[in-house]
C-alpha cells in the first residue's frame, strides 16, 4: 500500500481577523452568561427555609417561586416558601416546617406551600396527603373549599369528583360557598364537587393493627403483617388493601373476622376494614410502610485487589447507592478491627481518596446512615493491598493492533493498553517502526485508555506507550486504507423467483477485508423496522430459511459490515428480490369427456372449469377433427359455444390453460382438454301411415 504525502495550509491572520475573533469571543461570553443566569440564577435563594425534607422516598419533585424548572428533592432538603411540591407514583415525601406542623404526601399528590407566623396555607392541587398541625392554624385550599385544621391530625383526598377529610385528632371546619361545616374527631366527611352535596359520618370501627404510620422493617423479600379490628360481630366486613390512599386499584379484598395475617413485599400500603356492599369511602384508612434493610454493596476498589505504583495513589472507593440513605460514611484503616479508622462522610456513594505509598493491606467497609435510625446498615468488609515498586513495568498494547481503519470514515482513532499500576505515560504515534517520524505525541496520560481525534492519511503506523520511567512498550502497528467497496451478488436486484423453483434463496456478496463481521437482515419493508431475520456470519453468503419466504411480493435484504469485536459500521449495502407461485392448473368440470350433443335439439355449449390459483387469465382453443377454428382467452372460468349449426357435425376438442404475468414474464399452465362430438339425431323411428287396402283403377 502506498501512502498519500499529507497536504498543509498555512493560515496568516490579518489585523482585521484579529479584531473579528475578539468580538466574536465576546458576543459568545456574554450570551453564554445570560444563559447561564437564566438556568442557575433561579436555583438561588436568598430567605430562609420554612423546613425541610424529613423523608423522601422514590421520585418527588420541587419547583421554587421563582423558577421554571422541577428539580428532585432528597433528604434533608431545604423547604422554602412558595415551593411547589409534587409526588410521582408510588412515591412519598413528609415536611416538618419551623413550627412543628407535618405534611405528608402521598403518591401523584401536588401542593403549594405558603407559610406565615400566624397561619401555613397549602394549595391541594390533587392527590392525598396527611398533615400533623402545630399551634399554628393550617388552611388547606382544595379549589372553591377550604379546610381549617387546628391542632389536628387529619388526611385529605382531594380527587376530581370529591374531597375526603378523615379527621383523627383536633378540630376542622370544611368551608365552601360561605356555608361551614365543622368537623369532630373520628369523623369522615366527604363532599361531592359536581352535586353539591356532603355526607359526614362517625367512625364506627376501632382500628387495632397496623397502627398508624407503622414501620415494620425485614431483611427477607416479605413480611407477615397482622391486621386486627373491633366491630360489630354481626356485620360481615371486609379487609382492603391498596398501595395508595384512593383504594384504586385494590391488591386485596378478603373477608375478615377480627384478625387477618397477610405476606407483603416492601412498599408502602394502605388498609381499612368495610362493611361488605356499603360506601368503602365512608370508612377510614391507616397507612403503614414495610421497609427492607439494605447493606451497602462494595464495588470498587475489588477484594484481594494489589495496586503497584512509587508515587502517591488516589483510590476511588465506590459503593451500590441506597435509596432511603441520607448520607454514607467511608472507613478506612490497616487493621481489620478498625481501631482507628480514617473517616469519611459523603452524601454520594463514591469518593477518591489519597493512599500512602507503603507496602501493606488496607480494609475498608461503608456505614449507610438511613433516614430512619432503623435504617442504617453496614457494609461486608473488604481488602486491598498497595505495594511499592521501584520501576514501573512496561504497558502491554490491547488496540488497535494490526488493524485496518477507512480513511474516509476514520475521524477518532481509540488506542487502549494496560498498565500493571498507575503512571504518568506518553503515547507516540509514528510513520515508522523505529520511531524517527513521530506524528503526533501526548505525554501525562493518567488512563489506560486515548482517543486522538485527527485523519491520518492512508498507508501504515506505529504506536506505542512509554511509562514515567522511560522503559516503551511493545510497537503495535495499524492500518489505513481506502473504503474498500461492498458488492451484493445474488440475487440481483429485482430478480425474480418462484417458490417451485426456489425453495430457499441463498443471499450472496464480496468484501476485501477480513477481520469484520457481517449483519444479513431480511425485511418485507424497505426501512427494515420489522425484520423477518437478522443474523451475524463471518461468510460471505447466506441461506435464507424456506419457511420465512411464505408470501408472495418483495423481499428485502441488506448487509451490513462491521469490524470484529465492535460497533463499527463500515459499510452497508442493501437490495431486493421477488417471490411468486406458479400458476396451479385448473380442470374441466363440464361437459363430460366424449359427450355427444344432438345440433337438432341443442344450439349451444357452455363448458366450465375449476378457478385455479394464482392465475390472471385463461387461453383456451377449439379444433375440429384436429384443426384449430377458434382461440380466444377469458378472465372466467367458462366459455358458451352458440350456433352450433354453423358449426356443423364432428368431432371437437377444447383445450385450456392458465396464465400468469409476473412483470414482463409470461408463465402458463399444462393444458387440459374435453373431447365432444356434435350430430344430428332423430329421436325416433319414422312411422308410414298408409291403408291396408289400396286400389288401383
Amino acid at each position: 500500500m502506498t501512502s498519500k504525502a499529507p497536504y498543509y495550509i498555512k493560515f496568516k491572520p490579518s489585523k482585521k481577523d484579529y479584531i473579528f475573533f475578539v468580538i466574536a469571543f465576546l458576543i459568545i461570553g456574554i450570551l453564554s452568561y445570560l444563559l447561564y443566569k437564566d438556568i442557575y440564577a433561579t436555583y438561588v435563594v436568598e430567605e430562609e427555609p420554612i423546613g425541610k425534607i424529613v423523608f423522601k422516598k422514590r421520585t418527588a419533585l420541587r419547583k421554587l417561586q421563582t423558577q421554571n424548572l422541577w428539580e428532585l428533592l432528597q433528604n434533608e432538603y431545604p423547604v422554602y416558601n412558595g415551593d411547589s411540591i409534587k409526588t410521582e407514583e408510588f412515591s412519598e415525601a413528609v415536611l416538618k416546617l419551623k413550627d412543628g406542623t407535618e405534611i405528608a404526601l402521598n403518591e401523584n399528590s401536588f401542593i403549594v406551600i405558603n407559610f406565615t407566623k400566624e397561619e401555613t396555607k397549602i394549595d391541594f392541587n390533587y392527590g392525598s396527603l396527611e398533615t400533623k398541625t402545630a399551634e399554628t392554624n393550617v388552611k388547606v385550599k382544595t379549589g372553591d373549599s377550604e379546610i381549617d385544621l387546628k391542632s389536628a391530625e387529619a388526611k385529605i383526598t382531594n380527587t376530581k369528583e370529591s374531597v375526603n377529610i378523615q379527621l383523627q385528632q383536633g378540630k376542622a371546619e370544611f368551608i365552601k360557598e360561605g356555608k361551614k361545616e365543622e368537623i369532630k374527631k373520628d369523623e369522615v366527611l366527604i363532599a361531592q364537587k359536581t352535586e353539591d352535596k356532603i355526607v359526614k359520618t362517625k367512625m364506627k370501627l376501632n382500628l387495632i393493627k397496623p397502627l398508624e404510620d407503622e414501620r415494620f422493617f425485614t431483611t427477607t423479600k416479605d413480611k407477615v403483617i397482622e391486621f386486627e379490628y373491633q366491630g360489630d360481630p354481626e356485620i360481615n366486613y371486609e379487609l382492603w388493601v391498596s398501595m395508595n390512599s384512593m383504594f384504586r386499584p385494590t391488591l386485596i379484598k378478603i373477608p375478615i373476622k377480627r384478625i387477618a395475617q397477610i405476606q407483603l413485599k416492601p412498599g408502602t400500603y394502605y388498609w381499612k376494614i368495610v362493611e361488605k356492599n356499603q360506601d368503602h369511602t365512608l370508612f377510614p384508612y391507616r397507612k403503614f410502610v414495610v421497609f427492607q434493610k439494605e447493606k451497602p454493596q462494595l464495588f470498587t476498589p475489588k477484594n484481594l485487589e494489589i495496586f503497584k505504583t512509587k508515587t502517591e495513589l488516589n483510590i476511588n472507593f465506590s459503593w451500590s447507592k441506597l435509596e432511603l440513605a441520607k448520607g454514607y460514611e467511608l472507613l478506612i484503616d490497616t487493621n481489620p478491627n478498625f481501631t482507628n479508622p480514617k473517616r469519611i462522610s459523603t452524601f454520594v456513594n463514591n469518593v477518591n481518596v489519597p493512599i500512602d505509598v507503603q507496602t501493606q493491606t488496607y480494609y475498608w467497609k461503608v456505614i449507610a446512615l438511613g433516614v430512619l435510625e432503623e435504617l442504617t446498615e453496614t457494609s461486608d468488609v473488604q481488602s486491598f493491598q498497595i505495594q511499592e515498586l521501584e520501576k514501573f513495568k512496561p504497558a502491554k498494547l490491547i488496540s488497535p493492533l494490526n488493524e485496518y481503519f477507512l480513511h474516509t470514515k476514520t475521524k477518532n482513532y481509540v488506542f487502549k493498553w494496560w498498565v500493571d499500576s498507575p503512571n504518568k505515560q506518553t503515547i507516540q504515534i509514528a510513520k515508522d517502526s523505529k520511531f524517527n517520524e513521530i506524528l503526533f505525541e501526548q505525554s501525562n496520560i493518567t488512563v489506560s485508555t486515548f482517543d486522538v481525534k485527527r485523519e491520518f492519511p492512508t498507508g501504515t503506523y506505529y504506536w506505542r506507550i512509554i511509562n514515567e520511567d522511560k522503559i516503551p512498550s511493545d510497537v503495535g502497528t495499524f492500518f489505513v486504507i481506502e473504503t474498500p467497496r461492498l458488492t451484493l451478488s445474488f440475487p440481483r436486484n429485482n430478480e425474480l423467483f418462484l417458490f417451485e423453483d426456489a425453495k430457499e434463496i441463498p443471499l450472496k456478496w464480496s468484501y476485501e477485508l477480513r477481520e469484520v463481521e457481517f449483519i444479513v437482515s431480511l425485511a418485507k419493508e424497505p426501512n427494515f423496522q420489522k425484520p423477518l431475520l437478522t443474523n451475524k456470519t463471518l461468510k460471505e453468503e447466506f441461506l435464507v430459511p424456506s419457511n420465512l419466504l411464505n408470501s408472495e411480493g418483495e423481499y428485502f435484504w441488506r448487509v451490513d459490515i462491521r469490524k470484529l469485536n465492535t460497533n463499527d459500521v463500515l459499510d452497508t449495502q442493501s437490495s431486493k428480490f421477488f417471490m411468486y407461485f406458479l400458476p396451479k392448473p385448473t380442470r374441466i368440470i363440464i361437459p363430460k369427456n366424449n359427450e355427444t350433443f344432438n345440433l337438432l335439439s341443442v344450439n349451444q355449449i357452455s363448458i366450465q372449469w375449476e378457478r385455479a390459483k394464482h392465475v390472471d387469465y385463461y387461453e383456451y382453443e377449439l379444433l375440429k377433427a384436429g384443426t384449430p377454428i377458434l382461440k380466444n382467452r377469458t378472465n372466467q372460468n367458462q366459455v358458451v359455444l352458440t350456433n352450433l349449426e354453423d358449426f356443423g357435425i364432428g368431432v371437437y376438442d377444447f383445450r385450456v390453460k392458465g396464465v400468469r404475468k409476473i412483470q414482463e414474464r409470461i408463465i402458463p399452465t399444462n393444458e387440459v382438454g374435453v373431447r365432444f362430438v356434435l350430430e344430428y339425431q332423430i329421436q325416433s323411428k319414422p312411422e308410414f301411415l298408409t291403408p291396408e287396402r289400396i286400389v288401383i283403377e
